[in-house]
This record gives structure tokens, sequence and C-alpha cells, in this order.
């Protein structure tokens, strides 16, 4: 079955390089195609595409994302107070995603430049000499600074970075 057919091509080109569980979209095409894009994008947040994250998510959802919230049923053992503290959470979290997007973008590119300039400034030999002798840690920092431009950094650990 094309991932596709049931999912709104916007979630599925957002989930289709990802390790995702074929049961989880069970779940995904229960909702609207808006719900979908927005669960899609809470599951690479997270980086959780398990099928209980994405039933927590479908749990979460308002009826009117839904596809047909009268053949939903609420997942047992969850209280209708539970439920909406879900909701609550979830819209929080949704909120708190699309504000740190707003961010990091910027921050990546900034970082970006001054790693290369750090490079650039290290492919000058006397300056190079200068830091090895006099000030060798913080030419030790430079070039970890280098050799991180080359790694690629996965959107988790690049949140938990901004901070330090």
């Amino acid at each position: 079955m094309p991932l596709g057919r049931y999912i709104c091509p916007e979630a599925a080109e957002l989930l289709k390089a990802r390790h995702c569980p074929i049961n989880s979209f069970r779940s995904l095409r229960k909702m609207k195609p808006l719900r979908q894009i927005q669960a899609a994008e809470l599951m690479i947040a997270a980086n959780n595409y398990t099928v209980p994250y994405v039933e927590a998510i479908l749990a979460a959802s308002d009826a009117t994302d839904l596809v047909d919230p009268a053949a939903t049923k609420p997942p047992s053992g969850v209280t209708r107070e539970q439920a909406e503290r879900m909701k609550a959470e979830m819209a929080n979290l949704q909120k708190n995603i699309k504000l740190i997007e707003g961010t990091l973008g910027p921050d990546h590119l900034r970082l970006v430049v001054a790693g290369r300039y750090v490079e650039w400034l290290l492919q000058n030999d006397r300056l190079a000499r200068y830091l090895d002798k006099n000030h060798g840690e913080i030419l030790g920092v430079f070039r970890q600074i280098v050799a991180g431009l080359a790694q690629p950094v996965s959107s988790t650990e690049a949140g938990s970075n901004r901070g330090a």
C-alpha cells in the first residue's frame, strides 16, 4: 500500500525518510490532513514514531481534527480529565515546537558562519603557530569547532545545545 494513499502528501513527505512503524499510520489515517501534518511534526520533534505515541496524539486530537470522530473510541484506561490534560499538553508542545523552529534557523546560520570564520582564521599559518605556542587550549577548541562543522547535528542535539 503506498504511503500517500491514506496519508496526506505533506505528512507522507515528512515521514518518508523516518523509521516509522507501519501500524503508526493506522492512527494517522484517522486524522484529517492538517492534523496528520501536525502529528508528523510532533513525531519528528520528539524523535518518537512508536504506535503508542501516535495513538496518544490521536487521543489528544480534537473531534474536529478527525475524519470520523464517532468511529474513534477513546483509549481504554484514560479518563475524560486525563484526555483533556493530554490535549492541553499537546497544544502547548506544538506551540513550543513552532517557537523553536522560528528561532533555530537563524541561530544555526549564525553558528555555521562563525564556525567557517574560525576555520578561515586557522588557515593562517602565522596565527595558528601563535595560538599553538601561546594559547594551545584555545587552538584545541577552535579545531574542535572546525571538526564539528563537517558533522551533521540531529534536531534533538541542536535543541539541547542551544542553552549552552
